[in-house]
């Protein structure tokens, strides 16, 4: 018996909070979290989501042929996921049994979705312009499939993706099946990518992933919590850490508007000094780094700068100014490039992708 007395608690103050059901208890109030991302006593405390490391052989992994299972079959079924990685290439996802199939994976910093279905094929990418995916940042993916009668002889599959909620596309096959069936399935990566049916790239992932869902009709598997604590269903390739690294002084900054700048202590190299660093640009034009001097009327200053597709270096140590270009190839072809700057005096090298040009500046 949960409530002795007449009056109920709930009706009196519901204290639970993201879709938590209210019981009544001689003791006050209880909640029964539904929401499956918060937890707590009253259903308040964002649930810590669930995550992992792949480090290219790590992957989950289930194989219902192996184990005497029957297929997941359904209607319609989704798989969601956050990932983030800075290699452009790997494989996210992949369900399937035989010809029917659905291969999600990373390719040339976007994402390439393959879907299989009877004897129909579909190929999918979503990579915008300007904008990759392989930044290292946090990304959201849905992919959605639904089967339709069309006729007692054919149906649609009807395919939908989203990346971040703004990047989406979609498609549809034609053919003679009924539903969508899953005796296979990877997280991360496989034994042979390559291999699989659909597969456009060749290795795994590299990064990280975190709240990977899948859902056949009714059925809901949050597959990184499965892995993690020990289910039956799911096969652990490697050494899989459940724990994705904090951010590292090494990520990368991404400047989204002409007006976005950095502004950072000043370089004090009076005689000597180098710098490094790498980006990547689609822009043909535009300032990276810029040093000015501090006591005018000396007009000192140190910049490097994309023009016309190339890396300028200008020099100016109060004798007149120097400009050198440092590219042999043009890098605003979105893919990293690094650069390294070095000083002695008036030599001066840099260097563009293991690319060296050695000149002199006009005063020192």
């Amino acid at each position: 018996v949960l409530r002795g007395n007449s009056s109920d608690a709930c009706e009196v103050r519901d204290p639970c909070q993201h879709g938590g059901i209210c019981i009544s208890t001689d003791s006050g109030p209880i909640c029964e979290c539904r929401n499956p991302d918060y937890e707590g006593e009253y259903c308040e405390k964002d649930k810590a989501p669930s995550e992992a490391v792949f480090r290219g052989t790590e992957f989950l992994s289930y194989d219902l042929s192996h184990t005497g299972g029957e297929p997941i079959v359904s209607a319609q079924d989704s798989v969601s996921f956050y990932f983030k990685s800075r290699q452009p290439s790997g494989l996210l996802f992949y369900t399937g049994e035989g010809t029917d199939y659905l291969n999600v994976a990373m390719k040339d910093g976007g994402l390439s979705l393959t879907m299989g279905l009877a004897n129909g094929k579909q190929e999918m990418q979503i990579k915008p312009n300007k904008v990759r995916f392989d930044d290292n940042q946090w990304h959201k993916v849905s992919v959605h499939r639904r089967i339709q009668e069309i006729s007692a002889i054919t149906s649609f599959c009807r395919l939908s993706a989203v990346v971040d909620g703004v990047y989406a596309d979609h498609s549809h096959i034609a053919g003679k099946f009924t539903m969508l069936s899953s005796s296979r399935l990877y997280v991360g990566g496989s034994i042979n990518t390559r291999a699989l049916p659909g597969s456009r790239v060749h290795n795994n992932f590299v990064g990280c992933m975190r709240k990977v869902e899948f859902v056949a009709d009714t059925l809901r598997l949050n597959l990184l919590e499965l892995g993690r604590s020990g289910n039956h269903l799911i096969s652990v390739a490697g050494r899989l850490e459940y724990k994705c690294p904090a951010g590292e002084t090494h990520d990368p900054i991404t400047f989204t508007t002409r007006e976005s700048h950095l502004i950072l202590p000043p370089w004090n190299a009076k005689k000597s000094g180098n710098i490094s660093f790498k980006f990547r640009t689609n822009e043909p034009n535009g300032l990276l780094l810029f040093n000015g001097g501090v006591r005018p009327p000396r007009a000192d200053l140190f910049a490097i700068e994309v023009y016309n597709g190339h890396i300028y270096v200008h020099l100016d140590l109060g004798a007149g100014p120097s400009k050198q270009r440092g590219s042999m190839r043009r890098i605003d072809d979105g893919s990293w490039h690094e650069v390294t700057f070095r000083r002695t005096g008036r030599d001066a090298r840099v260097t563009v992708d293991g690319f060296h040009t050695d000149f002199k500046t006009a005063g020192g």
